[in-house]
């Protein structure tokens, strides 16, 4: 299980630390769209970007660092639920078509935003269901070690 947890973990910081870099220099561009506001804080998208990046770098850095398993299951899961939770708030005011998740990004590299909105909602999934599952699965072995101490 500890293999598992710690590919996780390294799949899940080198996400984190390519997706924060790309959200801090996309912050520093140049594209109209980061004069717009975000439908979900009411701050330009510059400024989401920037605190976004910062964040992910957080979390990238908290996953790579030799943290104890359970310290970097609760940042995934944190990491992945405040994600969630934004992308399901974003959603709900249907203000266009995809996320603008990664910036100018998908314009410099001429990828298809449909397509990149839809890996990036499916790496979500695929990391909130992963480190939900580690997370319980923490809470549970810590519940039965507790039930065999009582008993013994």
């Amino acid at each position: 299980m500890k293999q598992i947890q710690t590919i996780f973990f390294s799949v899940a910081a080198f996400s984190f630390l390519g997706t924060g870099w790309v959200k801090l220099f996309s912050s520093m561009g140049a594209s109209r769209i980061l004069n717009y506001m975000d439908p979900v804080f009411g701050f330009n998208y510059r400024t989401l970007f920037a605190l976004s990046g910062i964040f992910e770098l957080a979390v990238a850095f908290c996953l790579l660092w030799p943290f104890s398993h359970a310290v970097k299951r609760a940042w995934a899961f944190g990491a992945f639920l405040l994600l969630g939770f934004y992308r399901l708030a974003y959603e709900m005011t249907e203000a266009m078509e995809e996320c603008p998740c990664l910036g100018h990004l998908t314009d410099k590299l001429s990828i298809n935003p449909a397509l990149l909105d839809a890996l990036l909602i499916a790496f979500l999934i695929f990391g909130l269901a992963v480190s939900g599952l580690l997370f319980c699965v923490d809470i549970r072995a810590k519940q039965q070690i507790e039930v065999s101490e009582r008993n013994h």
